[in-house]
């Protein structure tokens, strides 16, 4: 495999995930409470957690396989998977009964949580890939000097 800093991309990847999920975290956590009241407010809350975590490992999980060979690599995200899923699960069984947890906005919040930042996401690595010109902080002038991208 080529020379690369050990997960830098993973860890670019997690950590603009994570500032996403400060934008939107909050205003899911205020739907929750809008709708549920405190009960919604500490389940979405609890589903957020466990979104972030959960890409957080995953990034980790993708850069110490990505050390060794394809084959490791596989591996890791295969079994790190079941593995992450497990421990969603281990956190809710427990919970699931108490007063303060309410299963449709936990169930929401940690659906509509993924795949939002993950889309989110998809777009801007895409956006990077496709046109580098285009990231975050460049400015790309057109020929008759006008700023196309002010980040």
């Amino acid at each position: 495999m080529g020379e690369r800093a050990g997960g830098a991309y993973e860890r670019a990847v997690a950590v603009a995930m994570a500032r996403r999920s400060l934008v939107v975290g909050p205003v899911a956590v205020g739907i929750g409470a809008a709708v549920w009241g405190w009960a919604g407010v500490w389940s979405v809350g609890l589903a957020v957690v466990l979104v972030v975590a959960n890409f957080a490992v995953g990034a980790g999980i993708i850069a110490w396989g990505a050390r060794y060979s394809p084959t490791v690599l596989a591996a890791a995200v295969l079994v790190g998977y079941l593995a992450r899923l497990g421990v969603i699960t281990a956190v809710v069984l427990p919970v699931r009964t108490s007063g303060w947890f309410e299963t449709v906005p936990f169930a929401s919040a940690l659906i509509l949580f993924h795949l939002g930042l993950l889309v989110w996401e998809a777009r801007h690595i895409v956006k990077s890939l496709g046109l580098p010109a285009l990231r975050q902080g460049h400015e790309v002038r057109s020929s008759r000097g006008s700023v196309w991208n002010k980040s």
